[in-house]
């Protein structure tokens, strides 16, 4: 059940997490910290989740084809942002 309660704040800018890892990634945004590095190229991730998703960059699946030009896309919010160069 969710209670509201925020009880792990941030000493650098006050803002207050439910979860104790959420303040630990928060916290790599003011020490600059980037614990997960790509295997391929070397770009390192404040998060996991950043790293699983910037992985996808290196893959051959881009199913997200624009429908004007050749170019294709892993994520759909990627397509809508190239879609606006054709505007």
């Amino acid at each position: 059940m969710h209670t509201g309660e925020r009880p792990y704040r941030c000493q650098d800018c006050g803002k207050a997490f439910s979860i104790s890892c959420h303040l630990t990634e928060h916290r790599r945004i003011h020490t600059g910290e980037r614990p997960f590095p790509c295997p391929q190229c070397g770009k390192c991730l404040r998060r996991k989740f950043d790293l699983e998703k910037h992985l996808l960059s290196h893959g051959a699946v881009r199913p997200y084809g624009c429908s004007s030009c050749s170019k294709s896309y892993t994520r759909r919010t990627h397509l809508n942002r190239h879609m606006l160069t054709h505007t």
